[in-house]
């Protein structure tokens, strides 16, 4: 009965430690779309704030 416990405990414990890893990296992975993201908003920005923008009337 020792043995099963100590068998089950470890293969929970392999079980809960994957999941927090895949939970780890889509958050990471979710993070890391937000920063593209705010780049990609505040390139757009600034592109049509240039002098020479085709999007500036004259």
């Amino acid at each position: 009965m020792r043995r099963l416990t100590s068998v089950l405990f470890i293969l929970f414990s392999l079980i809960a430690a994957g999941c927090i890893l895949i939970f780890s990296l889509r958050i990471h992975e979710e993070i890391k779309g937000a920063r593209e993201y705010a780049d990609i908003c505040r390139i757009a920005m600034t592109a049509g704030e240039e002098k020479d923008s085709p999007m500036k009337p004259r």
